[in-house]
């Protein structure tokens, strides 16, 4: 756990919301226990970060998720 610990400001800085894995599309929306259908996470989540980072004038449709990236690159990776 410290190796990992170690490596995430440097994982930080690269990140991207858009590579993030979510358990739910890894399993086909469904959970593998019981085969009940999954919401999907990736849908959830970009639905709070519009809401959050939200579209302002003359942007594209996506320019919160840019927005999201750059707050974890540039001030969450300084301070982990």
């Amino acid at each position: 756990i410290i190796r990992e610990l170690a490596d995430l400001p440097t994982q930080l800085k690269s990140f991207r919301v858009q590579d993030v894995k979510c358990f739910c599309c890894t399993n086909d929306h469904r959970e593998p226990s019981t085969g009940e259908t999954l919401p999907c996470d990736r849908v959830l989540v970009h639905r709070m970060l519009a809401r959050w980072f939200g579209k302002t004038t003359d942007e594209d449709d996506f320019a919160y998720v840019e927005r999201f990236n750059r707050l974890v690159r540039e001030e969450l990776s300084m301070v982990v």
